[in-house]
């Protein structure tokens, strides 16, 4: 059991996972769609994070307590320490850069819908990420907003807002989310029948998304510059 509990410290691997292990529905179907993406070789690994980071320490008032005979240090607790904790962490196959992430600060613009994902920092292929539904409440996005910048200002780390369903209509639909996104009775004055889908998009599957991204793969590779081969005589 204590094996057990050292091995997910840091965070569940994403394959390890099932429904108990996330906070809301959102994370789950997040959850299924980076197992497809592993599945296909798009991305290497994922884990939902347990890993908390630490933006502030406790700050403490010191004071000495005079007692009957003696004089007593003493401190007391004016502000725990904050800590904020992502809800996933990525490795991309190096082989998708420049079309299924990009490197943060690598002096391009972020095109977003077109690729989707930002590394956390400029010289690895990973990404650490905070997982919303499409609907944040304002005192939610300002809490969120203050986070994501003291990390960054703290640890130099970049941690991408992902909202769903949003990142499935930009990329593809997991085949869970479809299976649960459908009418469980007949609504006949909707003209609805069971099994209908609630997807009020065209849902691409993974097949067809990593199709996508491996003709893209080609133009990118393509339009690259060859490289001189005298350039490595000089």
């Amino acid at each position: 059991m204590a094996e057990k509990e050292e091995e997910i410290v840091n965070g569940i691997d994403i394959d390890l996972t099932t429904r108990a292990d996330f906070d809301s529905d959102e994370e789950y179907y997040f959850g299924e769609f980076l197992k497809e993406l592993i599945d296909y070789g798009v991305i290497l690994w994922a884990n939902k994070n347990l890993l908390p980071i630490q933006l502030s320490s406790p700050i403490k008032h010191k004071f000495t307590r005079v007692l009957a005979t003696k004089e007593k240090e003493e401190e007391q607790h004016i502000h725990r320490e904050h800590v904020y904790t992502p809800d996933f962490n990525i490795e991309f196959n190096p082989k998708y850069k420049d079309v299924f992430y990009s490197l943060f600060g690598d002096g391009r613009k972020f095109k977003g819908q077109n690729i989707p994902f930002l590394t956390n920092r400029h010289d690895a292929p990973a990404a650490t990420i905070e997982l919303k539904g499409s609907f944040i409440k304002q005192d939610e996005q300002r809490a969120m907003s203050l986070n994501l910048k003291w990390v960054f200002d703290k640890w130099q780390l970049n941690v991408q807002l992902v909202k769903v369903p949003n990142i499935f209509k930009d990329t593809f639909t997991p085949q869970a989310y479809m299976d649960d996104m459908v009418y469980k009775r007949d609504n006949g004055p909707r003209g609805i029948k069971a099994g209908d889908s609630k997807l009020n998009y065209k849902p691409k599957t993974i097949d067809e998304y990593v199709e996508e991204l491996d003709a893209m793969v080609v133009k990118v590779a393509q339009s690259k510059p060859e490289e001189d081969p005298q350039s490595e005589l000089l």
